[in-house]
């Protein structure tokens, strides 16, 4: 059978033929979609301070704190990188004493200009804000205003021994060599901004165990990404919960917390393309570790006026 309107990329709508036998999968019909929230700020500023099974985010930091804030290197959430940087404020921090760690695992690193604007966002050109801007422009001013030596901002470098530390190995048999960041931060902020994109490999892409990739060394993360574990049958198109690749990622995101005696605040943000490049459905979810559920705000994206991209968040009860 013929099945017409599928979206994929940026192109028109294809056609496809797909056999009589095959399970044909809609999407959420419209009064399934909850409503977007007309404050986002608020709802995320309320989600950082009540997050579930931890305190919230400014009673776990001190004048004396030192903090990284790692993001994704191609999607981000700049609205609530503005919150936890004032959270943190007015949890006493010194902003000279933040600094943010581009999460990018083995991806090419960003340069200045991609924290404006990512490489994806660039094909784009959408308005700010939106997943495709990293940071807020002022926080990459603020954080790297001139050159390499004034930069609180660095990219992660999964081959660069000086900035890795061998935490050891998990019981699963991968190694666990993370950027040094998890070790010499009293608070690691995990901000992930990777879509949310069903995954053959067990619920969404990105997710709570975002450290064991994002600030993984090429060595640790070929452990877990190793043929024997990323396409072995117990780990495609099996529950999360229960499948082979996902316990690998959750056990060396769980070795980290407790090798550092930290645990590692998580705020991570999903959101699926659609054929405009628009993120149109998404979550964001702040998390007391990498194993266990958390309170979620879903995101929604939607087209406003001229064009503009306007993001919503919708708290899940």
């Amino acid at each position: 059978m013929k099945l017409d309107g599928i979206e994929y990329g940026r192109e028109a709508p294809w056609e496809i033929e797909v056999p009589d036998s095959a399970i044909v999968v809609e999407g959420a019909p419209a009064e399934r979609i909850p409503p977007p929230l007309e404050d986002p700020v608020t709802a995320v500023r309320d989600a950082v301070r009540n997050p579930l099974g931890t305190a919230p985010l400014a009673e776990q930091v001190g004048s004396s704190s030192k903090v990284t804030i790692a993001v994704n290197d191609w999607m981000g959430f700049p609205t609530a990188v503005d919150v936890v940087l004032e959270e943190l404020r007015e949890g006493g921090v010194d902003e000279r004493n933040v600094r943010f760690v581009v999460a990018g695992g083995l991806h090419p690193k960003v340069t200045r200009n991609e924290l404006y604007l990512s490489r994806v966002g660039q094909a784009v050109q959408p308005p700010y804000p939106s997943p495709f801007h990293i940071l807020p422009p002022a926080v990459v001013d603020r954080f790297w205003p001139t050159g390499w030596a004034s930069s609180r901002i660095r990219p992660h470098d999964a081959a660069d021994p000086e900035h890795l530390v061998d935490l050891g190995v998990t019981e699963y048999g991968d190694l666990v060599e993370m950027n040094d960041c998890v070790v010499e931060s009293d608070l690691v902020i995990y901000m992930s901004g990777w879509t949310g994109l069903p995954s053959i490999w067990g619920g969404y892409l990105g997710g709570g165990q975002g450290v064991t990739v994002g600030l993984g060394s090429g060595a640790s993360i070929m452990t877990h990404h190793s043929y024997r574990v990323h396409e072995h049958r117990d780990s495609m198109a099996s529950d999360a919960h229960t499948q082979k690749f996902m316990k690998h990622k959750a056990s060396v995101a769980s070795f980290v917390e407790h090798a550092t005696g930290k645990k590692i605040f998580y705020e991570q943000m999903n959101g699926s393309l659609d054929t405009d490049a628009v993120t149109s459905l998404g979550m964001l979810q702040l998390l007391r570790d990498a194993v266990q559920a958390a309170s979620r705000v879903r995101v929604r994206y939607t087209t406003g006026s001229e064009g503009a991209k306007l993001f919503h968040l919708v708290r899940i009860l």
